[in-house]
């Protein structure tokens, strides 16, 4: 478990409340570790009386590696794991409250709900660990900074390797194998998206050629257990001439995302962070083709909290972690997009990423 994590989850919680986590990016975000989600039901149980876990047996050994201390309950496959749910559950004071992770199951809750004699009263796991995934701790931000560096490389990779014969699939089996080399502990995702499939703002890679014209790359790995995220924008161009009209659209974008990150102090309301970056683009006659949000929080997921989004009411904390990516869509055409991740401090956004945003044009 991180070291003061237990200790800030328990102190959110109510008197006599238990935080109840299923495998998942909550339970790795709580424990540093989290089971393989399959059909075997696990929770992890955390009170004011203790922590316990009630998980199956073929993950006993490295449940009780992970967490020293941890007082683990297990069951063979064949047999029912209501026993153990609810040894974990008596190990941890009998509560009759809990805060339950949302990504819990219609099977396991009622294997909850037949596993605990006189019932719960449930309520969401994230009003007790949303606001401390909010704000990132110094290994929290750490984590993100190395995976973030291997991201930058990655993509220095990739931009070395554009040719107009090479398809997307391949240029993304190239960051794929820049990740292996760089240390990453796999991808989270790779999109690259070449001529009017960058139009496409979550287009997956095919056997496209990437041609001539723009090829989009939004990448991302992992690195002991958190993400990074990045967009950038290349252009194949002949004789090395990029169309006025592609060149209208990413200055917009660029003008856009700097705009964003001057307004972005702690307190700035998400919504407010969206505007910022949207009135831009509306402004230069862009604005029905930006047709996502400003931006998401990242940490043990790609997409978590913060939401920047039109309307959006959170006040934005200093130690919140998102990105910044605005997108000029015109269909069948081609798109724009632009991201970076930032560290939100007193003093204003830190991009994570050392690597230029200027547009990549390679001549064929």
């Amino acid at each position: 478990m991180a070291a003061g994590r237990w200790e800030r989850v328990t102190a959110a919680l109510a008197p006599g409340q238990a935080l109840v986590l299923v495998p998942g990016p909550a339970w790795r975000y709580v424990a540093g570790w989290s089971p393989l989600p399959d059909e075997r039901p696990a929770f992890l149980w955390l009170s004011g009386e203790g922590r316990a876990a009630a998980l199956p047996a073929l993950a006993r050994e490295a449940a009780e590696a992970a967490w020293p201390g941890m007082t683990v309950f297990s069951y063979a496959d064949g047999a029912s794991p209501a026993p153990a749910v609810q040894a974990a559950w008596e190990a941890v004071g009998r509560p009759q409250r809990v805060a339950l992770d949302e990504g819990c199951g219609w099977l396991q809750l009622r294997l909850l709900e037949d596993a605990l004699p006189g019932g719960f009263e449930a309520g969401p796991a994230s009003a007790v660990l949303g606001p401390l995934r909010l704000v990132k701790d110094a290994a929290e931000l750490a984590a993100l900074q190395q995976a973030q560096t291997i991201n930058d490389a990655a993509m220095a990779a990739a931009f070395a390797q554009l040719a107009p014969d090479r398809t997307e699939r391949e240029l993304a089996a190239l960051i794929r194998e820049a990740y292996r080399a760089g240390g990453a502990d796999g991808e989270a995702f790779i999109l690259v998206a070449a001529g009017a499939h960058s139009a496409l703002p979550h287009h997956e890679p095919e056997d496209t050629p990437l041609g001539s014209g723009p090829v989009l790359l939004d990448i991302g790995c992992w690195k002991d257990g958190y993400a990074s995220d990045m967009t950038r924008m290349a252009y194949l161009a002949p004789v090395g001439e990029v169309p006025a009209d592609f060149r209208a659209v990413a200055e917009a974008v660029e003008a856009a995302l700097v705009a964003g990150l001057a307004r972005l102090r702690p307190g700035l309301l998400a919504g407010e962070a969206d505007a910022a970056v949207r009135a831009v683009i509306s402004g230069r006659g862009y604005g029905p083709y930006f047709t996502h949000r400003t931006g998401h929080g990242i940490g043990v997921q790609v997409h978590e909290p913060p939401s920047l989004a039109p309307g959006e009411l959170l006040p934005l904390p200093a130690g919140t972690v998102f990105s910044v990516e605005p997108g000029i869509y015109l269909p069948g055409r081609f798109g724009v997009r632009l991201e970076e991740v930032v560290v939100l401090e007193d003093a204003g956004p830190r991009l994570l990423s050392r690597l230029s945003r200027s547009l990549h044009v390679v001549a064929v």
